[in-house]
């Protein structure tokens, strides 16, 4: 049994005429004759009275029709799918990038999405992680990430929420600076003072001195 002899009866069925149906179908009158009479030995029954004027559905007839209804539908809810999954996989991703995300190597692993993923546009906005979650809200951004400190817990409660890492930072200061020798280091002794991340510490430790973490 084939997908093209299902439709051909159901043709048949609606039209209630071989010619009529093979006209809607674009196909001679001779090859969906010989389809479904195929289909009938096949199945070893009779699908349709046949007589010089009229065609119409035997009761096995109407008991395939009946089913075969719904398996072209059930068809169609499947190439709606398979379609809606190729716009995702050829569309646009939306992608929200907060300020100051260097010392993750996001752009590189983006970088490599899109290589991997070439029949993808890759839309990228930077803005503040409490801009991200409300263009997520609001469905302008597809994915987005946000520093989840920067965010109310409204906003947590109403996005998909995944951990991606959590970063240490460190403060690198020269033997010279004023609070080289210093125990511990409070915020308002920041300013000015440069920050890295923890993929700097082994590198830029030992070359600039004394590493806070």
């Amino acid at each position: 049994m084939e997908i093209s002899q299902i439709r051909y009866v159901l043709y048949v069925a609606e039209y209630k005429s071989f010619s009529k149906a093979a006209q809607q179908l674009s196909v001679t009158q001779p090859t969906l004759t010989q389809q479904i009479g195929k289909l009938e030995n096949e199945l070893g029954v009779s699908l349709f009275r046949r007589t010089t004027r009229t065609v119409s559905l035997t009761e096995v007839g109407l008991d395939f029709v009946t089913y075969a209804s719904r398996v072209m539908e059930s068809l169609e809810d499947l190439y709606e799918v398979m379609r809606m999954h190729k716009s995702s996989m050829n569309g646009i991703i939306h992608i929200g990038i907060m300020p100051h995300v260097s010392h993750f190597n996001l752009a590189k692993r983006i970088s490599a999405f899109a290589y991997r993923n070439d029949l993808m546009t890759l839309d990228i906005n930077q803005a503040s992680s409490g801009e991200l979650a409300a263009e997520l809200l609001d469905r302008k951004t597809d994915v987005a990430f946000i520093d989840l400190k920067s965010i109310d817990e409204h906003l947590h409660a109403s996005l998909e929420l995944t951990l991606l890492c959590q970063e240490a930072i460190g403060i690198l200061l020269s033997e010279n600076h004023r609070l080289f020798k210093a125990d511990s280091i409070g915020i308002p002794d920041l300013r000015d003072i440069s920050i890295v991340g923890s993929d700097c510490f082994e590198s830029l430790a030992g070359t600039l001195g004394k590493l806070y973490l």
